[in-house]
């Protein structure tokens, strides 16, 4: 009987074990290709990141020289590349979605908007969406975004693009 527990209990335990083993190695794998992204696309493109940082599934460098922002986003594997030429852009800003104190399941997403002075092309960069993404800590992206629009509006000296009335500024 004593035999049979063990065999017992060491199956409900990789049961419970493995599922979570497999979905750190697919995280994993996510931030891998994320940083091989990076990587090989700013040494494509020369790029020399004064400052850069990952957020969330989403990597972003600032390169002072070439007036140019990389972001790169990984989710699920599939991958999305923006290269951004400081230079042609009228104007930028980082946005959320309003946080209601009486709807908690309320859709979050936070991006960067990048409004071209080439026939006024809004360009808009999600870094987190709550529909593909893991739920995580939403003020911390809101923090991380507003750091990244004032090191941007610095360096450019661009009027920050005026907020629709649905959204607000990052809280």
């Amino acid at each position: 009987m004593e035999i049979s527990s063990i065999i017992t209990g060491l199956v409900v335990a990789a049961f419970i074990i493995v599922p979570f083993f497999l979905l750190a190695l697919a995280g994993n794998k996510d931030v891998k290709l994320l940083e091989k992204l990076f990587a090989e696309t700013a040494e494509k493109e020369g790029l020399d990141f004064a400052v850069k940082e990952r957020i969330n599934d989403s990597c972003i460098g600032l390169d002072n020289n070439k007036n140019k922002v990389l972001i790169i986003k990984v989710t699920k594997g599939i991958s999305e590349t923006k290269l951004i030429n400081l230079s042609k852009i009228k104007s930028m800003s980082f946005e959320s979605l309003p946080s209601h104190h009486k709807v908690e399941s309320l859709q979050k997403s936070a991006y960067f908007s990048f409004l071209s002075n080439e026939g006024d092309a809004e360009s808009k960069v999600f870094i987190y969406n709550s529909v593909e993404n893991k739920p995580i800590e939403f003020a911390e992206i809101i923090q991380k975004g507003k750091r990244w629009e004032e090191l941007i509006m610095k360096k450019l000296n661009v009027p920050v693009k005026p907020k629709s009335p649905n959204l607000r500024r990052s809280a």
